[in-house]
Parts: C-alpha cells; structure tokens; sequence
C-alpha cells in the first residue's frame, strides 16, 4: 500500500496508508480494518459488504432450495458450515458484480470483526498463525438467524431429570448478549466431537458425553446467565455427575472470553436462595454467592445463611450444591453401603499432582483415557500447546465425557500405561 503526502519522518509510507484508511473507515465511507488478516483488503462500498452478508443473513423466501438441509441445519443449531457458503456465494456472482469466492476467507473475517458470524472450528491466521481446521472444515455461528421459539420437548425430553440451576450473576445488572453468544461457541468447542447441539436465540443445550444421557442448558435471563443440567441416568447418586466438570469447563471459557473481548466486566457464580423471603423472587439480592472455598463450608454445615434475610438459611439440598460442586466431606458408612456401585470422583488434589508431573505427556495420556483425536487436537488449538494447560484440559474432558465412570482406578490404570508408575502410586497416599 501507498499513500500521497508528506507523513512525518518518523512513519513509514505504510503507516500513513493505513492511518489515512483508518479514518475514512471511522467515517463510515469505506470498511477496514487494520488487523494482520485483514491489513490488504478494503471495501470500498459498505452498501456492497451489506448486500454480501444478506446472502447468508436472510429469510427463509430468499434461501437456495437445493441446500435445504444446510438452511435447516444453520437455523436449530446455528452452525453456518463451509459447504453452504460455498454454493451460495458460487451462484451469487453476477447479482453482486464479483466473484465472492476470490476473497473468502477476507469476506468471512470481516463479518466476524462485526460479529455477523463468529468462528466455531478452525483457525485464524491472526490468532494462531496458519490456518488449521479442527474438523476438516471452518464452521461458523450466526446469531442472528436463530429462532426465539423453544421446543420445550427438545430442551427437557419425556423421561429425563432437571437439576437445580446455577448462575452467572454480571456486576452492574449488565450481561452483553455478545458474552453469551461466544460461551455458546466456546461450548460448540468443548463438545465438537458430541452431536446434536441445539440452539435458540437465548439458550442452547449441549451433550456432554458420547452416551448422550447427560446434557446441560445455557440460557440467557436478563442480566445473568442461567445453567441448568439435564439426566436421563436414574442412579440418584450419578445423574447430576456431570456438573462440576461443566462448571469448571464454563469457568474457563468465561475468563478467555473476558481478557480477549471484554475486560474489566465483573461475575460472580451464584446459586438462588430458597429462604422464604426470597421464594419465586428474581432480584439480585435473591442470589447466594458460592466459591470453591465457601462451598466446602456449606457442605460441613449443610445450609447457607442468607445475606439478605439473615439468619434465614437454604439447606445445600435446596440450593442443589452438590450438582455443582463436588462434596469434600466423606460419606457415612451407611451412605457408602447404600450406592456401592457409586465410586468415588477424582480429587481435584491428585488432578494437579497429575498436571505437574505429568504435563510433558499429556497427549499420551489423553489418549489412553480414551478421548478421541478430534478432542485432543481441539485442547491443542484451544491450549496453543501448552503442556499444563492441555494436561489440566484433558482430565477435565475425559471427566466430562465419563461422568460417574471417570474413576480413580481408572486413572491410575492410564498413568501405569505409559510409564508414570510413580505418579500412579502417589495417588493411593
């Protein structure tokens, strides 16, 4: 890129180009944006960029017949997968003067720098250097073509068992819609390798297992986000198991997303108080803040004192504690001979022992946990490599996929497989 003029002798001939692009683009005359992707591309018709993205973002009188299923599919799910661009973009060139397919990956970024459509799978060249589909292709997902119409049926099928629900309360009474769009992707990530997902337009519900009977619902409820588990396993004791995996897989995602997209916004995990002066109320002050820590408390004392209508309590039962945090205090001898088919879960304690002296090989590991390639190429991309992290994500899979049957003996077996015998035999300490 050039530009005329006379720019200071300290900036480059680049740099001038590109402040002068910048400024007619914060005009509104033509679209740019100064980013490595995207730093050799400019539109200089915003009505021509609209007029492309309304090939995707349109109503249903206006989609190609012969791609039917792919319309379907991007309305439930929200998935917009490359084969649908392909074909519509291939047979729009003469309405739009231009052959879009030169410049689509260009074309697909920008609409992301709009938030049109937000990347699902596969990779950008300005986060993670060459591109690299997780599943073979880049799947994108279009907020806006989702329908605000539940099926009910779908969400909580016949037979199945709802958990109490657990919140994301947002300081300032302010949840950006945007935040619950990207949690949605980022759990599209989690569980790329377990279909159906299914999407709204304020909630979403993902399958956390490859046994598809433990499912959990993310839903946006003004100022909060609400997350609710779904169980067709009848043991009482394992139905719900899946629950502190996917409040700590939701923990992660929520702190990527706040450093890249919105720093500074504030969150606290909650569960809704029970007491008699809050019942069927919806304030904020109806919310119980829990952490790790405090939760541990309230499973020794068994309630949860209310802040608001103190001394009033919530029985951990009430709240549903358990759900979602796993119970450090040990069973009863009774307890322990009613479910005796009921092991016990991993300790969050030997997971970090298993991360520091394990970490190197991680991938080994994974697969000896029986995770599948696509997961682990997924905590690669999502980890950028790093050993702890994608060690500490791959304990935290192989529990979400196994739920109840993520045991410690099992565990063990997959350390003693590849040689970490030491580390294997620290856990019976």
């Amino acid at each position: 890129m050039e530009a005329i003029g006379s720019p200071p002798k300290t900036t480059t001939t680049e740099e001038n180009a590109i402040s002068i692009l910048t400024f007619w683009h914060l005009c509104g005359d033509i679209i740019y944006f100064p980013v490595q992707n995207l730093r050799n591309f400019v539109i200089l018709e915003p009505q021509w960029f609209v007029d492309v993205c309304k090939t995707i973002i349109t109503i249903p009188q206006y989609r190609d017949r012969e791609v039917k299923d792919e319309w379907d599919r991007l309305q439930e799910t929200g998935e917009l997968r490359d084969h649908l661009i392909d074909y519509v973009w291939s047979h729009r060139e003469e309405a739009l003067r231009y052959n879009l397919m030169e410049h689509k990956q260009e074309l697909l970024d920008m609409m992301e720098k709009f938030d049109l459509v937000l990347r699902c799978h596969g990779r950008s060249e300005e986060e993670t250097g060459p591109k690299c589909d997780v599943a073979g292709e880049a799947t994108y997902f279009v907020p806006s073509l989702l329908t605000s119409v539940k099926d009910e049926k779908k969400l909580y099928p016949p037979g199945t068992t709802c958990s109490k629900p657990i919140f994301v309360v947002f300081d300032g009474k302010f949840c950006p819609v945007g935040q619950y769009h990207r949690m949605v992707i980022s759990s599209m990530r989690r569980y790329l390798s377990v279909k159906p997902q299914l999407a709204y337009a304020s909630c979403a519900k993902f399958i956390t297992s490859n046994i598809k009977r433990q499912t959990f619902i993310l839903t946006k409820e003004k100022f909060f986000l609400k997350v609710g588990l779904v169980s067709s396993v009848k043991d009482e004791e394992s139905c719900f198991s899946h629950g502190p995996s996917v409040r700590e897989g939701l923990e992660e995602d929520l702190t990527d997303i706040i450093n890249k997209w919105v720093p500074g916004i504030r969150y606290k995990w909650c569960v809704r108080c029970g007491c008699e002066g809050h019942r069927e109320k919806e304030d904020a002050d109806s919310f119980l803040l829990i952490e790790d820590l405090s939760a541990t408390e309230h499973f020794k004392s068994g309630e949860i004192v209310c802040e608001t209508y103190a001394p009033a309590t919530t029985t951990v039962k009430e709240a549903g504690l358990s759900d979602w945090f796993r119970n450090p205090v040990p069973q009863t001898a009774e307890e322990t001979l009613a479910y005796p088919g009921s092991l016990p879960t991993v300790s969050q304690d030997y997971f970090h022992l298993v991360v520091r002296e394990v970490c190197p090989r991680w991938r080994e590991l994974a697969f000896r946990l029986n995770l599948s390639p696509a997961n682990v190429e997924e905590i690669d991309e999502r980890h950028r490599g790093e050993p702890r992290k994608c060690c500490r994500a791959v304990c935290d899979r192989w529990v979400q996929l196994n739920g109840s049957s993520a045991t410690v003996e099992v565990l063990k077996d997959a350390l003693m497989s590849i040689g970490e015998v030491p580390t294997a035999e620290n856990i019976d300490e």
